[in-house]
């Protein structure tokens, strides 16, 4: 009379090569998360770091060419601290990402704003664009100095061409 062994049935290393397909895809997909969160922390505590030094250009500038704006000119650019708006009819929620960094502006955290074209960004992030680029990063609208302003306003509201109308 023969007897079944189970040690030498096809079943038993189907189940083993089962068992083993579904820890290897465990394994890859909790090693996934680790790096997702690896790489969230990095840039969250990097970005915080990057907020507490100083911004300073890495080589001093030629005397004869003009990359970006002089510090007098971004000092001189509107800075306050961002609160989220949720009535924005922008359609992002009143949430605001920076395109230098493009992370999430957070509600506090301080935002300069270019004076023509009104978008925002970091401070720190627009600071550094702005020691090598004049313009908006978003629009490359040509940012100016408050005199440059002040004169184009005037020239804008004094033109000839520009007449009243009362109704």
């Amino acid at each position: 009379m023969s007897s079944y062994n189970p040690a030498f049935s096809d079943n038993s290393n189907n189940y083993t090569t089962q068992n083993l397909l579904i820890l290897s895809g465990v394994s890859f997909g909790f090693i996934i998360v680790l790096i997702a969160i690896a790489i969230l922390c990095e840039r969250f505590y990097c970005r915080r770091w990057n907020q507490n030094t100083a911004v300073v250009p890495d080589a001093p500038r030629s005397h004869n060419t003009v990359y970006g704006l002089s510090p007098s000119t971004i000092a001189h650019l509107p800075t306050f601290g961002y609160k989220r708006y949720d009535n924005e009819g922008s359609g992002g929620g009143g949430w605001l990402q920076c395109a230098v960094c493009l992370s999430m502006v957070q509600e506090g955290e301080e935002v300069r704003q270019v004076p023509i074209c009104k978008h925002m960004f970091h401070q720190e992030c627009i600071d550094m664009w702005f020691y090598s680029h004049s313009t908006c990063p978003l629009c490359r609208t040509k940012v100016e100095g408050p005199e440059e302003v002040k004169v184009r306003d005037n020239q804008y509201y004094n033109s000839p061409g520009i007449t009243s109308v009362n109704m």
